[in-house]
């Protein structure tokens, strides 16, 4: 829980994907992303980063972190990380569903992957807690 390496990555990465590749197809999806406001969006990214870093502390860095104040401290670094893999994981299954291209909007590409990345976190959280957990 105290170091980053390539496994954790591309450990974050599959369930990331997994997460995104199971919504990101959905018409819910694109009717929110299309009609969400920007207020309601910030606070979607918001209760994103809560949610992982919730479900990573409750699930399994509590245990690890009780008597080691530097896996405390490690926490935000772990938090954006599975966020930032879940971009990436909702950029490619936007794409490879090809629902975004060069030519959609800015905007609605960001809509879109702020309100997919709830699930491709989701997915990234659990595969890192389970893989920490068998280390």
């Amino acid at each position: 829980m105290e170091k980053i390496d390539l496994q954790d990555i591309l450990q974050i990465l599959i369930g990331s994907l997994a997460g995104a590749f199971g919504f990101a197809f959905t018409e819910e999806l694109h009717l929110i992303s299309e009609n969400i406001s920007w207020s309601k969006l910030a606070l979607f990214f918001i209760m994103t980063l809560l949610f992982v870093g919730l479900l990573a502390y409750g699930i399994g860095i509590r245990k690890v972190s009780r008597h080691n104040i530097r896996t405390l401290a490690f926490i935000p670094t772990r938090i954006l990380l599975i966020y930032g893999a879940s971009i990436v994981s909702c950029i490619i299954a936007l794409w490879l569903y090809d629902l975004i291209s060069l030519q959609t909007p800015i905007v609605l590409i960001v809509r879109k992957i702020v309100v997919l990345a709830l699930p491709a976190t989701a997915g990234g959280t659990l595969v890192d807690l389970i893989g920490t957990k068998n280390r």
